[in-house]
This record gives C-alpha cells, structure tokens and sequence, in this order.
C-alpha cells in the first residue's frame, strides 16, 4: 500500500503537479510511525520486519519508518527532503530523537 516510498514519491509528485504555482507555498510534511536511534540498527530493522510482517527493504526505505545512527537518519531526513520536499517530519518518541533535532538544529 502506500507505506512504499515509490507510493509515496507518486504522492508527493501528484500533489506538486495539482498545486501548480502554488507548490512553494505548501509545506509538507510526515507522521513517523518507528523511530530507533541506535548502533543495532540491522538487529532492529530485523526485529520490525517481522513484528510487522514487511520485508526489511520496505522498512529502510519508507519514510515512515527512521532506523540507523544519529548520521543514517540525518542522510534519510535530508534524501526525503530532496525527494519528497518533506520539511516538518513528527515522531511519536521526541526524547529517542532528540539527537538528530540536535544534529539538525541549523540547518
């Protein structure tokens, strides 16, 4: 379904078609449903795979889903801006993420 990031990506392109001139003016954002800010990140993504019963593959790349070092998710967040013009993203653990607010912070 649309947890895919090819789903996503046909969103997000529909959307900027559909707003025309307008699109600088919306700002887009995502709900993040799984955060893991850690070193394990692989024993992770393993453990979600099939808590969830998804391929990992899905996992690492929806945008729903930020798993990886303080730097993997920092290089997801900035490769989901490029591609989907996301700039506001909302986690459901703020504490868990608070070292990539700080890596961020700036920017």
């Amino acid at each position: 379904g649309g947890f895919a990031l090819a789903h996503v990506v046909e969103r997000a392109r529909w959307l900027t078609e559909a707003a025309g001139e307008r699109d600088d003016a919306i700002e887009r954002s995502i709900l993040v449903q799984s955060t893991y800010v850690g070193d394990d990140a692989d024993a992770k993504l393993h453990e979600m795979a099939e808590q969830f019963e998804m391929e990992r593959a899905l996992l690492e790349a929806t945008p729903f889903v930020l798993v990886g070092s303080v730097q993997q998710v920092v290089d997801k967040l900035e490769r989901l801006r490029r591609l989907l013009g996301v700039s506001h993203v909302t986690v459901r653990d703020a504490d868990g993420f608070a070292p990539i607010v700080e890596a961020l912070a700036g920017r």
